[in-house]
């Protein structure tokens, strides 16, 4: 162990672990700079620096008190120096074979010379990695002892060059590198004086003494013994996932303490989890329970009595304002004796802990927004084969994290490689691709009830059809980790044909069957006669004729009890369905026949069903159904371009992509319309 390291307590390791970690990073810098600038040694040199940087990543976790993070990590410097050691001695023991077998023992030849050399690099090395390796042994213990402690008691004295309190019981608290005030209720608190009644927060090791992590005036006399001692009950975060399943994911709260609150997402839920082994042998024991109150300026709502380790998290109240409301966890102790199997006797609750956890209630989905590669994509709903594929492709955060790390999303999606998983789900990350069929998790038309979405998020994590369930970021924050909920795009995935240009495609076939050659094009788009204002197409046929579906949706309105005809707008009333799609536009089917629609409201239609049949009814000439797209559910207005895949009637081998039909009006060449939508 370096001399840095003589006479140290775990507390003096944990409070400064800079200062046993940096005298050896810069014993092997000193050593790399010893070994020269000879290209000889190049390969030594280069394992000293890959060392160095090694222990630089390990300063940062030590700092933030994960020390069994810094222990992890730092075992690969002293596997760097022993490389470097071996590289030495391989070329030592080359060195040595150039001796001369009859070099006299007197006689010191310049191959042993050069061999003696490299001897004194080996024990130069080796005392390197023994310092190494000491430091990172103390690193280990400190993690094998860490505990996390709450304690509420008086400041005796205060050591400011040692950055240390020494409370009233004569406890020693040190000061963590990213040690807070937390003002609490106490506005502009910013400093802590001897005599001050406070509440600390972080990790004990051992007897030794305590880490705080955060310190603040105490809102309660103090009444518990201000002693350090290891709470086996703590509270935890139940973060964005799914609850149905058994194991869990629980995180400390400092992972989600930013500004001095808590910033919790609404899905999240509060749970108490055990850090201590269970004790199931005779005799004394201790046993722990954890009250839980939210209080808010309206009063105090009780959530949990009695929660003890597994507990299923408690969500908190739904309506709780984003600032004001404070969680308040109050731990109990009971010391009881087993005297035999199920026979147990305790004695009365007392209270072991109180702590107060400001909070920040944030709306689902606004700390994180992933985009795809693609949002629009072509899925054929008539072939339940068909599928595309997406990757995630860019995130966007109103997160906090620690500098030097990076969240991670993750959701939960058929992975296409290149055929695709369904129905076995995998996770999905940046750069992987995903299979986009013509269901999804959740319906492709997304609803705008409150109380769907909610139970669509229980049970999937989104409410809108994005191709992936429960997508998340995972982080680092204060040291510890956090989970908040990915806003995921909306995908449509019903285009017919991509368009050139950037501003439509087409998403319709032509709203009659493949093969039916009775249709032929009336008004269209910004028509003198009734379209002036707006798009829209009337495709006349014979009376009775088969209307499908050009493009599938949810019926969202039915109107089929009207018979009359008319020659004036607003004179009667049509026969009308509207059909709401993936991207929130919706289409207008109008004039069939008197109970001559075959579809319901709030019916799934795929596209090519039978809608219903053409009629002569509402504001009409003759026979001919009007279509609109609109995006808006309303009767009139807000009409957009539809474009539709269609047979050219002039060339019945070409498809034409991307059709607009004509606006023909009277003594105009007739135009046919020639359809490819069928249902298999």
């Amino acid at each position: 162990v370096p001399a840095a390291a003589d006479g140290c307590s775990l507390l003096d390791v944990a409070s400064r672990p800079d200062g046993l970690l940096i005298p050896v990073q810069q014993e092997i810098e000193a050593l790399a700079g010893d070994f020269g600038s000879t290209p000889y040694f190049a390969g030594v040199r280069a394992l000293l620096r890959e060392a160095v940087g090694e222990l630089a990543g390990v300063i940062e976790p030590a700092l933030a008190q994960d020390f069994c993070e810094a222990a992890r990590f730092g075992d690969d410097a002293p596997a760097t120096l022993r490389a470097a050691q071996g590289a030495v001695s391989t070329l030592r023991r080359v060195a040595e074979r150039m001796i001369p077998p009859d070099a006299g023992s007197g006689d010191i030849t310049e191959p042993e010379s050069f061999a003696d050399e490299h001897g004194y690099w080996e024990r130069r090395l080796g005392d390197a990695i023994e310092h190494a390796d000491g430091v990172i042994a103390l690193l280990g213990r400190a993690c094998a002892a860490r505990t996390p402690f709450q304690m509420r008691g008086r400041i005796a004295e205060i050591d400011s060059a040692q950055r240390r309190f020494v409370m009233g019981d004569g406890s020693v608290i040190a000061w963590a590198r990213d040690f807070e005030l937390v003002p609490l209720d106490r506005t502009g608190y910013d400093a802590i004086n001897e005599g001050d009644d406070v509440d600390l927060d972080g990790y004990a090791y051992g007897t030794d003494g305590g880490v705080a992590l955060t310190a603040g005036p105490t809102t309660r006399p103090v009444e518990l013994a201000p002693v350090l001692s290891l709470l086996c009950l703590q509270l935890r975060v139940a973060p964005f996932q799914d609850f149905a399943v058994s194991d869990v994911e629980l995180h400390a709260p400092r992972g989600y303490l930013a500004n001095g609150r808590y910033r919790l997402e609404r899905s999240a839920r509060i749970a108490a989890e055990s850090i201590c082994s269970p004790n199931i042998s005779l005799g004394l024991f201790a046993r722990y329970s954890m009250d839980l109150t939210v209080s808010t300026s309206s009063g105090d709502i009780v959530i949990a009595t009695n929660f003890v380790n597994g507990s299923d998290p408690v969500p908190l109240p739904p309506d709780l304002p984003s600032i004001g409301a404070t969680l308040r966890a109050v731990i109990h102790r009971e010391d009881c004796n087993r005297i035999s199997i199920g026979n147990v006797h305790c004695g009365p609750r007392a209270v072991a802990s109180d702590t107060d956890y400001p909070l920040e209630m944030l709306s689902n989905f606004t700390q994180c927004r992933v985009s795809y590669d693609r949002e629009v994509v072509s899925v054929d709903d008539q072939d339940a084969d068909d599928f595309a594929t997406a990757s995630p492709f860019g995130l966007f955060l109103n997160a906090f994290y620690d500098g030097g790390t990076s969240p991670v999303f993750e959701g939960e999606g058929y992975s296409a490689n290149p055929t695709s998983s369904y129905p076995f789900r995998s996770p999905i990350h940046f750069g992987d691709t995903f299979a986009l069929h013509n269901v999804d998790f959740v319906p492709l038309i997304e609803t705008d009830d409150y109380a769907t979405q909610s139970a669509l998020i229980a049970q999937h994590g989104v409410f809108r059809a994005g191709g992936l369930r429960w997508p998340h970021i995972d982080g680092i924050l204060n040291g510890q980790p956090f989970r908040y909920a990915c806003q995921a795009p909306k995908i449509v995935r019903d285009v017919v044909n991509f368009c050139p240009g950037d501003d439509d495609d087409a998403y319709y076939k032509m709203p009659f069957r493949e093969g039916d050659e009775t249709w032929t094009q009336g008004q269209g788009n910004g028509g003198s006669y009734t379209h002036a204002n707006g798009f829209a197409y009337d495709m006349v046929t014979q009376l009775g004729r088969p209307i499908h579906v050009a493009r599938g949706g949810r019926v969202v309105y039915v109107e089929e009890g009207n018979s009359e005809q008319c020659n004036c707008p607003g004179c009667c009333s049509s026969n009308i369905v509207f059909i709401e799609h993936q991207d929130g536009n919706f289409t207008q089917y109008n004039h069939m026949l008197q109970f001559g629609v075959f579809i319901d409201e709030g019916e799934i239609v795929r596209r090519g069903e039978l809608l219903g049949f053409v009629g002569v009814v509402g504001n009409t000439t003759g026979p001919h159904l009007h279509f609109a797209e609109k995006t808006e559910f309303t009767f009139s207005g807000s009409t957009s371009l539809a474009l539709f895949e269609a047979i050219d009637p002039d060339d019945e081998t070409n498809v034409l992509e991307c059709y607009e039909p004509p606006n023909v009006g009277q003594g105009d060449p007739v135009v046919p319309l020639r359809s490819t939508n069928f249902l298999p």
